[in-house]
């Protein structure tokens, strides 16, 4: 048998939205290719539970780390040394692998120094203009530089300039194709609706804990049945309320059937929270992680494009008061490894 050739597909490990919506397009991938994974920490843990048959190695982890309070920007300013030293040692390894390995691409989800000079290298993205709240030109001037290193980016976006503020520059606009919503969840889940209301933690520490504690107090004094999804394995509060099941962390198929069951989500406005509750129809009310102007922004964006509300993470309603709201529902039908390969042929047009 005539082997695949192969991709070498990396990811960024910033809690697991990097790594559940790279599922379905190293799932795609498969049907034309041989995929080597490159990741680190949880998201490579659960990409390597995920395809258990596919190669995979660490590369050196950002280990961004994100302040209690609610100013992010000083805490990230500072983080940015180090963050350029991993871009740097990513690249070494990457260019290390691709010299040794008969590798026909690389494919980086978010992860700047993994690229070849050698070989056509895709990255994908949803975020082109980075929605920060200091240094703004500064940034994004560096950003379209490390993405200039890119043959083809691809946009997780229903179209290049769904989101104005994560529109691409014109630079990075010339090679960008938007690719519509990738979500692990492959259609709508019907549900029941039996009341429960099912809190999915998420994001880096210490506001993913921040976040358990606001939903164990919550819960406690709800007389709702409430599930926790902690995302986090080796999660098991001691003391908790009869009427909290809490799950330290939960496959699709898991997920899918605690929904079916649920009145809605209270979960962060994460760009792969939304894409996944946009597929499965799941009434939702956001939480913004705290500083985090994404998805702030994310959380404005579709209050006014589809009345879905949200609060500040200080500020959780009563009980009784959670106005859950669908979001609009968005498709993507593309055959990822069909785009690959017309790439690699030369017959892609952006």
């Amino acid at each position: 048998m005539e082997s695949k050739p192969k991709i070498l597909f990396c990811v960024l490990n910033w809690g697991l939205g990097h790594a559940t919506r790279s599922i379905p397009i190293i799932q795609s991938l498969q049907k034309s290719y041989s995929i080597t994974i490159a990741s680190d920490g949880i998201a490579l843990e659960l990409l390597q539970n995920t395809f258990p048959d596919c190669v995979s190695f660490a590369l050196p982890g950002y280990n961004i780390k994100y302040s209690a309070g609610n100013r992010q920007d000083l805490v990230m300013a500072f983080q940015i040394p180090r963050i350029l030293k991993i871009i740097k040692q990513e690249n070494e390894l990457i260019s290390e692998a691709t010299k040794t390995d008969d590798y026909v691409a690389v494919i980086s989800d978010n992860r700047y120094g993994c690229y070849s000079k050698e070989i056509p290298s895709v990255f994908i993205g949803h975020q082109l203009q980075l929605v920060t709240p200091i240094l703004k030109s500064f940034i994004n001037r560096k950003h379209d530089d490390w993405l200039d290193y890119f043959k083809q980016i691809w946009q997780i976006a229903p179209g290049k300039n769904y989101f104005p503020a994560f529109a691409p520059s014109e630079p990075v606009s010339q090679k960008t194709k938007a690719l519509g919503w990738v979500s692990r969840f492959n259609s709508v889940i019907p549900y029941r609706n039996e009341g429960k209301v099912v809190f999915i933690l998420s994001g880096p520490e210490p506001q993913r804990t921040i976040f358990e504690e606001k939903a164990i107090e919550w819960a406690q004094k709800s007389s709702k049945e409430v599930v926790i999804i902690a995302g986090k394995k080796g999660r098991k509060p001691k003391k908790l309320s009869d009427n909290i099941e809490f799950i330290d962390y939960a496959n699709a198929d898991q997920i899918s059937t605690i929904l079916s069951k649920a009145k809605g989500i209270i979960c962060r406005s994460g760009y792969t929270s939304i894409m996944d509750w946009s597929r499965t129809q799941t009434p939702v009310f956001f939480c913004p992680t705290p500083g985090q102007p994404e998805q702030e922004y994310l959380a404005r964006f579709f209050e006014e494009e589809a009345g879905i509300q949200w609060v500040k993470q200080d500020n959780l309603p009563e009980t009784k008061d959670i106005p859950f709201g669908q979001l609009p529902m968005y498709n993507c039908d593309l055959d990822f490894a069909q785009q690959l390969t017309s790439l690699l042929e030369g017959k892609s047009e952006c």
